[in-house]
Formats: C-alpha cells, sequence, structure tokens
C-alpha cells in the first residue's frame, strides 16, 4: 500500500516536472519570440506609412511609437502582467508621473497632426501595441491564463443563462397563448384534436 502511495506521488512529481519543462523550455522562449516577431512586423507597418509620406520620420508621434517597440522588442522577456502592476504601483508611491506625462505629451503632439486620417493611423498602431502586450501578457504566465479563463467561462455562462432564461420566458408564454386558444376553443365548443 505504501508502495503504490510513492508510486502516485513520484508518478505526479514527474508530470509536474514535464509540465514545468515544456512551460518554460518551449512555450515561454515561444511567446516571447512571437511577441518580438509581431512587434518587429508592427514597426516596419509603421515605417512603411511614414516612408509613404504620411507622417515625417522625425514627428514626435512616430519617434515615440518607433521608441516604445523598440524598447518592448529588446525587453520583451521582462514584459509580464506582474512587472508591469509593480512598475506602475512604484511609480505612484514614488510620485513620478514620467510615464503619465510622455503619454500625455504623444498624445498632445499625436493630436496637432493635421491630417485626421493620419491621426487615426496613429492611435491605431499605438492600439495595436496595447492589443499586443495584452496578448502576450495573458499568455506568459499560467496564473493570468487561468484567472483570464475563469472569467471567459464566467461570462460565457452568464450569457448561456440569460440565453436560457430568455428561451424559457418565451416557452412559457408560448404555453400561455395555447392555453388561452385552447380555453377559447373549448368554449366556443370546437375540439382541437
Amino acid at each position: 500500500m505504501i508502495g503504490e502511495d510513492a508510486l502516485h506521488v513520484l508518478r505526479f512529481c514527474l508530470v509536474l516536472f514535464i509540465a514545468w519543462l515544456i512551460w518554460h523550455q518551449f512555450w515561454i522562449p515561444y511567446r516571447i519570440d512571437y511577441f518580438r516577431q509581431r512587434l518587429f512586423k508592427l514597426r516596419d507597418e509603421l515605417f512603411e506609412y511614414a516612408n509613404a509620406g504620411n507622417l515625417e520620420f522625425t514627428h514626435p508621434a512616430y519617434t515615440d511609437l518607433r521608441l516604445t517597440i523598440n524598447a518592448l522588442i529588446r525587453y520583451g522577456h521582462r514584459v509580464t502582467i506582474w512587472r508591469i502592476v509593480m512598475s506602475m504601483i512604484s511609480l505612484a508611491r514614488s510620485g513620478n508621473s514620467h510615464m503619465a506625462n510622455g503619454y500625455i505629451e504623444w498624445k498632445e503632439q499625436t493630436e496637432r497632426i493635421e491630417n485626421e486620417e493620419t491621426r487615426n493611423r496613429i492611435y491605431a498602431f499605438r492600439n495595436e501595441i496595447s492589443q499586443i502586450m495584452a496578448a502576450h501578457m495573458i499568455l506568459i504566465s499560467p496564473m493570468t491564463i487561468a484567472v483570464v479563463s475563469a472569467i471567459a467561462i464566467y461570462l460565457r455562462a452568464c450569457k448561456m443563462m440569460k440565453s436560457l432564461s430568455a428561451a424559457r420566458d418565451a416557452a412559457r408564454e408560448r404555453i400561455e397563448l395555447l392555453n388561452v386558444e385552447l380555453a377559447t376553443a373549448k368554449a366556443r365548443g370546437h375540439h382541437l384534436y
């Protein structure tokens, strides 16, 4: 009996080790490479957009976006939700609003772009950077994957419950309508079957 328990514990430890190995040796490097590749592609698109004459290469909106992308490419292995949260807490405690001021300055520079289509495209580039970062931060951490999955399942279940509730209410209304029709038919002396 003790031998079987020890064998189960050994199997469990082996499975945990294999899962850890897969996660750290394959999944995380793959996600970091994929994150960087998406950023390289976005940086190329930004360059091509500016090269087409839509925006000056020296414009602060362009240079700030390019610097942001370059920093994310360089430090992609350090971009996790926990580090972002801890950095934000640290900045809030220190009273250093450099990041917030930097964004405000970038936004002001972007708002000065006269061509509305160009301005919207620059905002779209910024939004795409945020989406790439969000996907990376969610998929690099098993805890974040678990939390986001639980939230998604909960929201899906809520939506399904609303749909089921609506279907139940529609069925009740239909049954009530049939009962009224049946009572009316009986009162007139008609047989429905």
